[in-house]
């Protein structure tokens, strides 16, 4: 859990009726709270002084929400040629010439 930088806006303008929005609110401060433990540890003063900058930009959210293009459609390959591509550059790497040879 210490690891997930969230995306705060998101879970906060989830309106569901079915009660994930009170699952949403828990996350929200559960993350907020991890990320927040890690103040009360014993670090260098610039090390506290950038987090104490950093958390309020990733844990303060400005009731906004940012929306995001879908990813690109890449094309589906089969196994097989993926298989070949892969051959390809496996030989390819074996004709090319390494430095200091």
């Amino acid at each position: 859990m210490e690891l997930v930088v969230p995306c705060m806006p998101f879970l906060l303008a989830s309106d569901a009726a079915d009660g994930t929005q009170e699952a949403d609110l828990a996350a929200v401060e559960t993350v907020r709270n991890c990320w927040c433990s890690y103040l009360d540890q014993e670090m260098e003063p610039p090390i506290l002084e950038k987090l104490t900058e950093f958390l309020p930009k990733l844990l303060d959210c400005c009731g906004e929400t940012r929306s995001f293009c879908p990813p690109p459609r890449l094309p589906s390959c089969s196994t097989q040629e993926l298989c070949e591509r892969f051959r390809r550059v496996v030989t390819s790497q074996k004709h090319t010439p390494s430095n200091g040879t």
